[in-house]
């Protein structure tokens, strides 16, 4: 085992010191972690853990109203779906104006978010199936 995925084990645990020159260490030995598959004296420090839940669920929800163009926050979370929406808004509102002989600005700027929305759905759905893809054949070869 690294040193490094000894450092991400010892961040999340309650024993976790830090020496100035050596960065993090072991609270109770005060040196540098040595385990090698799992260390006997691991506590969870679950304050850390929820922290760490939370600031993922964050860029989750962030990465989200990224790729819906803010409709996220109406509780639309795919980018495909948020695209269609803005998309029937802009052009409906588009043609009413027509209908009225006025040209509003607003129904561009819906249409361009549309498309913009519509195609990064587009892009993370092919995202998604590349990544199950991998992840099946990942476990494809660890079962043998």
């Amino acid at each position: 085992m690294t040193r490094e995925e000894r450092l991400v084990l010892c961040g999340k645990c309650k024993n976790r010191g830090f020496h100035p020159k050596q960065g993090v260490v072991c609270g109770l030995t005060q040196e540098a972690a040595t385990f090698e598959d799992e260390c006997i004296d691991y506590t969870v420090d679950e304050r850390m853990l929820r922290a760490e839940i939370e600031r993922k669920y964050e860029e989750l929800e962030e990465t989200m109203s990224d790729q819906t163009s803010g409709i996220g926050s109406f509780g639309i979370k795919n980018g495909i779906l948020a695209g269609i929406i803005l998309l029937v808004i802009g052009f409906g509102w588009l043609i009413g104006g027509l209908l009225i002989n006025r040209i509003f600005f607003y129904p561009f700027i819906l249409i361009v978010g549309g498309i913009i929305s519509l195609a990064k759905g587009v892009n993370q759905q092919t995202q998604n199936k590349k990544i199950e893809q991998l992840n099946k054949l990942k476990e494809d070869i660890l079962d043998s």
